[in-house]
C-alpha cells in the first residue's frame, strides 16, 4: 500500500489506541489506581497518533522527502514492487478501513447536530443508540471504566484483524494451489523445480538447527494462538457458547472443555492450511486418488 491518506487515517486511529493501551498497561504494572487517566492517556496518545499518522503519509520514506535543491542527495528510484495477493489484500483493507472511518465520522456529526437527525428512545446512556455510555469492566483484580465507543473501536479492530487472517489464508491456499499446478506442469515436462519457490535448496540446510526450528515453529505457534482466540470468542464461542456434541461429551463432559477442544482443533486445521498449503493439497490429492481407485474397484467386488 502506497503512502497517503488511505493509509494514514487508519494508522492514526491505531496510534491513538496504542497510546491509550500503553498508558493502561504501564499504570497497571505500577499498581496505580485507576489504571486509566484521561490526562495522561490523551498526552501520550497525541504523540503516538502523530507518529503513526506521519508514518502512514510516508514521512519516513526517503523518496517522499526529496526536494529540488542541489545539495539534496538523489535517491535511486525504487524497483517496481510486484502486486502479490497479500499486498492487494492489505491495500484493500486500508482503503476499506478509511472509508468506514469517514462514514462513522459523518454519521457522528449528524448525530451531534442539535435537534438534528436523532431519535431519543431512552435517557439511559448505556441503552441509548445515540449516546456512548460508560460501564465497568473487571480486568484481573482491578476494575476499569470503559466507554461503549472504545468497545466499538476494539470490535472494529478485531473484525478487520479476523478479516485479514481469513483473507490471507484464502490467498495462501489459492497461491499454493496455483504454484502446485505450475510445479506439476514443469515436472510433467521433465524440468526440475525447487520445492518452496525460488529459494535455493541448500539455503535451509545452511541455517543453524535452532534457527531453523524457530523459523518453522514460532510463526505456527503465533498463528495458532491468534486463530484460537478468534474461534474461542467469536467464530465458535458466539454460535455455540456451551457446546454439547454427541461423542465429544464422552471424553469432555464439560461444555467449557468442549469449547476449548473445538477451538483448538479448528485453529490447528486453519494454521496447517495457511502455513503448509502445498502439503495439505498433496495430502488431499493423494486421498482423492486413493478413494477414486477404491470406488473403481467396487463394481468388480460386487460382481
Amino acid at each position: 500500500m502506497q503512502p497517503g491518506l488511505s493509509r494514514a487515517i487508519p494508522m492514526a486511529v491505531l496510534g491513538f489506541v496504542f497510546g491509550a493501551l500503553a498508558v493502561i498497561l504501564l499504570r497497571a504494572a505500577q499498581g496505580i489506581e485507576p489504571v486509566w487517566s484521561t490526562g495522561v492517556g490523551l498526552a501520550l496518545s497525541a504523540f503516538t497518533t502523530a507518529i503513526f499518522f506521519v508514518w502512514g503519509m510516508g514521512a519516513f520514506d526517503p523518496a517522499m522527502s526529496a526536494h529540488g535543491g542541489e545539495e539534496h542527495e538523489e535517491v535511486a528510484p525504487a524497483a517496481p514492487v510486484a502486486e502479490t495477493p497479500s499486498r492487494i489484500l492489505f491495500g484493500s483493507l486500508w482503503q476499506i478501513a478509511t472509508f468506514l472511518l469517514m462514514v462513522m465520522v459523518v454519521l457522528f456529526g449528524f448525530a451531534t447536530i442539535p435537534f438534528g437527525f436523532t431519535l431519543i428512545t431512552t435517557a439511559d446512556s448505556t441503552a441509548s443508540v445515540v449516546q456512548a455510555g460508560m460501564y465497568e469492566v473487571q480486568i484481573g483484580s482491578g476494575t476499569v471504566i470503559v466507554s461503549q465507543l472504545v468497545v466499538l473501536f476494539i470490535f472494529i479492530l478485531v473484525m478487520f484483524g479476523s478479516l485479514a487472517a481469513v483473507g490471507a489464508g484464502l490467498a495462501a491456499v489459492m497461491a499454493g494451489a496455483q504454484r502446485g499446478l505450475q510445479e506439476s506442469k514443469l515436472e510433467a515436462a521433465g524440468m526440475g523445480v525447487v520445492s518452496g519457490g525460488d529459494v535455493p535448496a541448500d539455503a535451509a540446510a545452511s541455517r543453524p538447527a535452532f534457527l531453523q526450528f524457530l523459523i518453522n515453529w514460532v510463526p505456527a505457534v503465533i498463528l495458532f494462538g491468534i486463530l484460537y482466540v478468534i474461534f474461542y470468542y467469536v467464530a465458535i464461542g458466539l454460535i455455540l457458547p456451551a457446546p454439547d456434541l454427541p461423542g465429544l461429551n464422552i471424553l469432555f463432559p464439560s461444555p467449557a472443555s468442549q469449547l476449548v477442544v473445538l477451538s483448538a482443533i479448528n485453529a490447528a486445521i486453519f494454521a496447517l492450511v495457511i502455513l503448509r498449503t502445498n502439503g495439505v493439497l498433496q495430502f488431499v490429492g493423494r486421498f482423492a486418488r486413493g478413494l477414486a481407485r477404491l470406488l473403481r474397484r467396487v463394481p468388480d467386488v460386487l460382481q
